[in-house]
């Protein structure tokens, strides 16, 4: 995957696979620290002990359809190429499970964003009651969206309007170069 945007689609897609109906978000950068981190939060079923030991192997997954799993490995892969990690907390249950990727911002193997708004717009789509938050920080200016807030101003079968889709891209696309420095 060339891109975060690509890793974090297979995240809240394995997310929504483990039932989560409530999944949150968060992209982390400080050129301070010479850090990204993305953090993603659900509250499905979450995995036993054995199965989060062996989460990051790319023959190990819980799909029927194919006996490959490759989106954490090479998220863990990618991390760890540009001098950070992953580190996978989860309880099964219900209790849902906590992904967290930390980069060298400056690395020069560090993927680039992408395009986050058309990862969250996909997901919508096809998802639609989900309840989504996300929080996007540079430095110490924050960026906040919630599928919730929008049914609330909106109406709650909001994510069901292809206009309504529409502008939550426009809005997610603006505030993002906003705080990324662009206009």
């Amino acid at each position: 995957m060339k891109e975060l945007s690509l890793h974090l689609l297979d995240l809240i897609q394995n997310a929504i696979e483990a039932s989560a109906t409530k999944i949150q978000v968060d992209f982390y950068l400080s050129y301070q620290d010479d850090v990204m981190t993305l953090k993603v939060i659900d509250n499905g079923r979450g995995m036993d002990d054995k199965f989060k030991q062996q989460a990051t192997d790319p023959f190990k997954t819980s799909r029927k359809t194919r006996k490959v799993g490759l989106g954490l490995s090479l998220l863990q892969m990618k991390a760890e190429q540009c001098d950070g990690d992953i580190n996978i907390s989860s309880s099964p249950w219900g209790q849902g499970t906590q992904v967290n990727a930390r980069f060298k911002y400056s690395h020069w193997d560090r993927p680039p964003l992408g395009k986050l708004s058309n990862t969250f717009i996909s997901i919508l789509q096809g998802n639609p009651d989900l309840k989504l938050y996300f929080s996007y920080q540079v430095e110490n200016k924050l960026f906040k969206f919630s599928t919730e807030e929008i049914k609330e101003i909106v109406h709650q079968n909001a994510f069901r309007d292809l206009e309504v889709l529409m502008w939550v891209k426009q809005y997610l696309e603006e505030n993002i170069t906003s705080l990324n420095g662009g206009d």
